[in-house]
């Protein structure tokens, strides 16, 4: 039995551990797979329906939407290599209510400024894709966070990461970002297929890339930046009106560094656009300039619903 530092007592943890080696198997009963994929009867009946259980036994709890965000966010199982597995997909398309809260999402005033921008209201499976790609692409170094177990009842129960508000004008890092490997990825495939629910996420990424500190060359991810350039101008330049030190670029310039007028510049390090018949980088040439006015939030709402 496992003895937590110099305490002479078990961790009521450890103590589970012992007894249930398959915590983490899909059709185990203690895996909080089995509370948050579906709100059934079944459901309620494995793990009962009193009050206290809302903490954790509903698809829409705050331990559940933190549990599934990390869940889809990252590889899950031996020998599993990419996140957003078939049951991310299954409670993505099953879980379609719109009225429950985003309890999990870490920079909320951004993600709802976006969304109000948009008139967007997500699904529960859309808060997920969300959630998700905020976690795998994103770190908030220094943001407090906790670590608690998901139903504090089972004993081994898996831990879940909750986190603080944001600070006002708090900058992330953007991570797990490589041009060699990102088209490959399941979640930002996810993303790039469906871009509205994480519409924040993509603009911080596009930020990082217009700046210079994201290569994206020859990638699916960079030629949608590319094409959708004005539209993410649009909302940098809306968020720096309502979030000090959003955008970091200088006065008089937006965020691809050009003219405000037409977003006809392009990326540096020798863009490779994408062909779209091929689904390949093609040859090295110059677009032309997008026929699109930055001022035009039609234009932009029409544009960005449509990948």
């Amino acid at each position: 039995m496992s003895i937590n530092g110099t305490s002479p007592y078990a961790r009521f943890g450890d103590v589970g551990a012992s007894l249930n080696e398959s915590v983490y198997d899909p059709t185990d009963p203690s895996n909080p797979l089995s509370y948050c994929l579906l709100p059934t009867l079944g459901t309620n009946f494995l793990h009962g329906a009193s009050g206290s259980s809302e903490l954790w036994n509903r698809t829409w709890s705050r331990n559940c939407q933190n549990f599934m965000a990390q869940y889809c966010a990252f590889p899950q199982g031996d020998g599993e290599t990419q996140p957003w597995n078939g049951f991310c997909d299954a409670f993505a398309e099953l879980n379609r209510d719109t009225y429950w809260p985003n309890t999990s999402a870490i920079d909320v005033v951004t993600m709802n400024m976006v969304y109000t921008y948009m008139k967007f209201h997500p699904t529960q499976g859309e808060q997920l894709l969300h959630n998700a790609a905020e976690r795998r692409f994103l770190h908030f170094p220094g943001i407090e966070h906790h670590l608690e177990p998901f139903d504090p009842t089972v004993a081994n129960s898996p831990l879940v990461t909750t986190y603080s508000q944001l600070p006002c004008g708090y900058q992330p890092v953007v991570q797990n970002i490589d041009y060699r490997t990102i088209d490959h990825d399941r979640l930002m495939q996810k993303v790039l297929e469906h871009p509205l629910p994480a519409l924040d996420v993509l603009t911080r990424i596009y930020l990082a890339w217009r700046m210079g500190t994201l290569q994206l060359t020859g990638t699916r991810l960079e030629a949608f930046f590319i094409q959708k350039c004005a539209k993410f101008d649009n909302l940098a330049r809306m968020l720096n009106a309502r979030i000090p030190e959003y955008l970091t670029v200088a006065t008089g310039a937006d965020a691809c560094g050009h003219s405000t007028s037409h977003c006809s510049s392009y990326p540096p390090n020798g863009t490779r656009p994408y062909n779209e018949a091929t689904q390949a980088p093609g040859a090295p040439t110059r677009l032309p300039p997008l026929a699109c006015t930055l001022s035009d939030p039609a234009f932009l709402v029409r544009s960005v619903v449509k990948p």
